[in-house]
């Protein structure tokens, strides 16, 4: 049985005062819009047929995408719409199997296959926000069985593009093509698995927490940055910031500075975790006096580096075909 389903996704786009390269987000949202096709069926094989296309802004959308979206304002300058027509190949017989011989109906089937597609919908756009760091974010998407909406695609707030302002020169971080993303992947098979029980799964397992939370909040994107890098780089529980600071130097190069940048984020990191840092009251919106102003600024520059330097990290493992890790000390002597 065949059954198709329609997705409706608003994706955000870079205003005038938020610094970015079009040329550069372009490139991005054409091969988003080349290659998701294809990723979702690596993502999903049940899927049959897909297409993407970009909605004509003066389309109109269905009154039930507005009401998801209450928080945001969906005017056509601030977002694109993308169109996804989904359809999935269902064994009706390996479904009964499976639910002791229940049969479903093709109403029932329609209403499995776009809660699913919600899913797989939401892992593609986990995937594009590693290849395109900073330049891809949504709002709420739907799901519809022709028109009646069924299923929420999650926001991703994604990342702010200030993170990757070139005032920062280590690491570089640039985008990479999705379907590269998608095939190494499905390789560490993270997104299949559901939790990150080795040093490469866990650090992007922790990244997952970033790009759908940390736009909202630097606390949060400071620990699972930091929770990311350490589960790649640190074994056991003696001198972390030094395992930290060397292995990093190692995998990715020497930063630029004199100063051990990553040790420094390192000790932020601990004040932080262990409540000898000044936190700010969520939402407040006052000015900062001398001293509460110089932590803010320090979180801001920690943040972003650990941020980078996860993001490089990941990257550097999808170049190179990298699904796993270990460190091993030896001694030779002759």
């Amino acid at each position: 049985m065949n059954t198709k389903i329609t997705v409706i996704l608003p994706v955000k786009v870079p205003v005038a005062i938020t610094p970015y390269d079009p040329k550069d987000y372009t490139a991005c949202r054409q091969d988003f819009i080349a290659v998701a096709p294809s990723v979702l069926k690596v993502l999903d094989p049940q899927i049959k047929q897909c297409t993407v296309e970009v909605l004509d802004g003066d389309v109109d959308l269905h009154p039930s995408l507005f009401a998801v979206n209450s928080h945001t304002i969906l005017f056509p300058s601030f977002h694109q719409f993308y169109r996804f027509e989904i359809e999935y190949q269902v064994n009706e017989k390996e479904l009964s199997n499976l639910n002791d011989a229940r049969v479903f109906d093709s109403d029932e089937i329609a209403g499995m296959c776009a809660s699913v597609a919600s899913d797989d919908v939401e892992r593609l756009l986990l995937l594009a926000s590693v290849a395109y760091p900073g330049r891809f974010w949504t709002g709420t998407g739907l799901t519809f069985v022709g028109e009646e909406p069924m299923n929420q695609i999650d926001a991703m707030t994604g990342l702010l593009i200030d993170h990757f302002s070139t005032q920062y020169t280590w690491p570089v971080i640039t985008h990479m093509p999705l379907i590269e993303v998608c095939r190494w992947e499905a390789k560490v098979g993270l997104l299949e698995n559901g939790f990150g029980d080795t040093a490469v799964r866990r650090a992007l397992a922790s990244y997952t927490h970033i790009q759908f939370d940390g736009r909202r909040s630097e606390y949060a994107t400071l620990f699972f940055a930091m929770q990311g890098l350490e589960s790649f780089y640190c074994r056991g529980i003696g001198d972390l910031r030094r395992q930290l600071s060397e292995k990093c130097r190692i995998f990715l190069g020497s930063w630029p500075a004199d100063k051990n940048i990553m040790g420094s984020a390192y000790d932020l990191r601990s004040r932080f975790v262990h409540g000898d840092f000044p936190i700010m009251v969520h939402g407040f919106g006052g000015e900062l006096d001398g001293a509460n102003a110089k932590a803010d600024r320090e979180l801001g520059e920690a943040t972003t580096l650990a941020l980078r330097v996860l993001i490089a990290t990941i990257h550097k493992c999808i170049r190179e075909g990298i699904t796993e890790v270990e460190y091993k000390w030896q001694i030779t002597t002759t």
